[in-house]
């Protein structure tokens, strides 16, 4: 297998592997590192290399541009439903339950509507399931804002403000009640320390489940 090296160094003192999302493999060395030393590390990591490199680019071929098309597939809350279109709908766009709908008249306009229900229903579900969430812990914050970030769920700034990109949306509601409970518990502990994950577990003591759904399907979401 051909694989794409990028070679980053730094002060650091031990050595790093992970595969970029260009599918890409990224070592991180020390600066007094020697290729013979990295091209060691390689080799010894080769398998994990090459079975990580696999299923990346497996996840790239996946990963489709949207084309707004009959049948085409989209997630909310964790699971898919098609597309249709249809001149017998009065409003731009509506989900049934069991497919979305878009206006025939408006099918050149289908990311842009597309986005604009994401995020209108967004705003309401976050902010309405945050406040229940933050009232039932105690953890006050100042206010949620939906954002389009594509590489980031959530953030809390110092100022206890909670950000949500809308496209959490597609997730399962579990996982949404984790990226939620995630920033609150930033409102408290603003970093990554062991004291904060000791709060989120306390909360929701199977949060890795959440996170491996992410994990998994992340690179779905982020169209």
């Amino acid at each position: 297998m051909q694989i794409d090296i990028k070679i980053i160094r730094s002060d650091r003192q031990s050595f790093s592997i992970e595969i970029g999302k260009e599918a890409e493999l990224v070592v991180r060395a020390p600066r007094t590192a020697s290729k013979a030393e990295i091209n060691k590390i390689i080799d010894k990591k080769r398998l994990w290399i090459e079975k990580h490199l696999s299923k990346m680019i497996s996840r790239k071929h996946l990963h489709k541009e949207k084309l707004y098309v009959p049948g085409e597939k989209f997630f909310y809350f964790g699971k898919t439903y098609p597309l249709t279109f249809s001149y017998d709908i009065s409003s731009a766009i509506m989900f049934d339950g069991e497919k979305f709908i878009i206006k025939e008249d408006f099918r050149d306009q289908s990311a842009l509507i597309f986005e604009a229900w994401y995020k209108t229903n967004a705003q309401n579900y976050i902010r309405k399931r945050t406040h229940e969430i933050a009232s039932k812990l105690k953890l006050p914050y100042e206010q949620v804002k939906i954002s389009s970030a594509r590489k980031r769920w959530g953030s809390c700034s110092t100022k206890k403000t909670l950000n949500f990109t809308w496209r959490l949306l597609q997730a399962d509601k579990k996982v949404i009640d984790y990226i939620i409970v995630h920033e609150l518990a930033h409102t408290v502990e603003m970093n990554h320390s062991s004291d904060f994950w000791l709060i989120v577990e306390k909360i929701m003591p199977d949060y890795q489940k959440c996170e491996a759904w992410l994990k998994e399907h992340s690179f779905l979401l982020t169209w």
